[in-house]
C-alpha cells in the first residue's frame, strides 16, 4: 500500500507541475513555465509529454535551437507520435532547412497519413525548392484528406502555374474561391493566368472581384489595365492604369503603358507626359526610349530622336549597330532619318 501511495503522489506532482506549467504560460511567463517544465521532466525524464511542452515553450521564446533538441528527447522516448515529427519539421522549415523538413513532415505521415497540416506544409517545403511536380502531388493528396483546405487548393493553383499547367492553375483557383470568395490573391493570380490563355475578358472580371476586395493592389490595376488595353478598350485601360498609379506614384510600368494606351488614342502630349514621367522613375527603361524617339520622329524632331536613342545605346550597349551615332547629329536630315530607322529598330 505504502508503494502504490507513494507512486500516487508522484504521479499527482507530475500533474501540479504541468498545471502549473501551463498556468503560467498562459499568464504569458513563458521562462518561469520552461523552469517549470525542466523540474518535471527532472522527476521523470522518459515522459515525452513534458518534452513536447518544454518545446513548444522555447519556440515560443525564439529558442530553436533548444526547442530542437527537446522535440528530438521527445521522438527519442516516443517515436510514434507524429505531432513531434511534425513540429520539428515545421522549426526546420522556418531555418530554412528544407531537407530536414521534408525527412521530418514524411515521417511524421508515415506515423499518421491523414495528418492533412503535415502534408500541406510538405507540399509548401517542396514548392519552395523548386519541385512544383511533387508539391502539386502532395497538395492533391492533401485535398483528398482535407477537401476544404483553400490555402492548399490556392498553392496548387500556383504550383500548377510555375508548371505552365495553366488550365489546371485556372481550376484550382476557381476550387479556392468556392471555398473562399473574398481570397482576393487568388482572384488576382487567376486573373494573371486567365490573361496568358488570352482570356482577357474574364481576366477582367477576375480582376475587378480583387480590387473590391483590395482597392489598393496596383499591380491589380496595372494588369487589369493590360488586359482591357489586350481588348482595345482604351479608355477603361487608362482608367485602371490612373488608379494604379494613384496608389504607386512611381509605378514606372504603369506611367509606361498608359502613355502607350494615350498613344493608341492619338493623345500624343499626354502619352510623352507619362513617358517622360516613366524616365525620370526609371532612366533605364529602353522600351520607353525608343517609344519616346518614335514620337519625336514622327514629329520630324530627328535628332531629338536620335539623343534619346543614343542615351538609351549607353544604357544596353551590346544594342549599338555598325555606324557612329555620335556623327549624326552633323548629317542631313535625309541621312539622319535612315539612320535613325536603322537605329531605332534594334530596340
Amino acid at each position: 500500500m505504502e508503494g502504490n501511495n507513494s507512486q500516487k503522489d508522484i504521479f499527482a506532482q507530475y500533474a501540479e507541475y504541468f498545471d502549473q506549467a501551463k498556468a503560467l504560460k498562459e499568464q504569458g511567463k513563458v521562462e518561469e513555465a520552461i523552469e517549470t517544465y525542466r523540474n518535471a521532466i527532472k522527476l521523470n525524464p522518459e515522459n515525452d509529454f513534458y518534452y513536447f511542452h518544454l518545446a513548444i515553450a522555447l519556440k515560443d521564446q525564439g529558442k530553436l535551437d533548444e526547442a530542437v533538441e527537446a522535440y528530438k528527447k521527445a521522438i527519442q522516448v516516443n517515436p510514434v507520435k507524429a505531432s513531434y515529427y511534425y513540429n520539428l519539421g515545421n522549426i526546420f522549415r522556418d531555418q530554412k532547412k528544407f531537407e530536414e523538413a521534408i525527412v521530418l513532415y514524411k515521417k511524421a505521415l508515415t506515423r499518421n497519413p491523414q495528418h492533412d497540416s503535415c502534408s500541406y506544409n510538405l507540399g509548401n517545403v517542396l514548392k519552395e525548392q523548386g519541385n512544383f511536380k511533387e508539391a502539386t502531388e502532395v497538395y492533391l493528396k492533401t485535398l483528398q484528406i482535407n477537401p476544404n483546405h483553400s490555402s492548399c487548393s490556392y498553392n496548387l493553383g500556383n504550383a500548377y502555374k510555375s508548371q505552365g499547367m495553366l488550365e489546371e492553375a485556372a481550376q484550382a483557383f476557381k476550387g479556392t474561391l468556392k471555398m473562399n470568395p473574398r481570397h482576393a490573391s487568388c482572384w488576382y493570380n487567376l486573373g494573371n493566368v486567365l490573361g496568358e490563355l488570352k482570356k482577357f475578358e474574364e481576366a477582367v472580371e477576375a480582376y475587378r472581384k480583387a480590387l473590391l476586395i483590395n482597392p489598393k493592389h496596383d499591380s491589380c490595376w496595372y494588369n487589369l489595365g493590360n488586359a482591357l488595353k489586350e481588348q482595345r478598350k482604351f479608355e477603361e485601360a487608362i482608367n485602371a492604369y490612373t488608379k494604379g498609379i494613384e496608389v504607386k506614384p512611381l509605378h514606372a510600368s504603369c506611367h509606361f503603358n498608359l502613355g502607350n494606351a494615350y498613344r493608341e488614342q492619338g493623345k500624343i502630349e499626354e502619352a510623352v507626359e507619362e513617358y517622360l514621367e516613366t524616365l525620370q522613375i526609371d532612366p533605364k527603361h529602353l522600351s520607353c526610349y525608343n517609344n519616346l524617339a518614335m514620337i519625336f520622329r514622327s514629329k520630324g524632331n530627328i535628332h531629338q530622336a536620335i539623343e534619346l536613342l543614343q542615351k538609351a545605346s549607353k544604357i544596353a550597349p551590346r544594342l549599338y549597330i555598325s555606324f557612329k551615332i555620335s556623327n549624326l547629329s552633323k548629317t542631313s536630315d535625309l541621312l539622319s532619318i535612315k539612320q535613325f530607322d536603322n537605329f531605332s529598330s534594334v530596340f
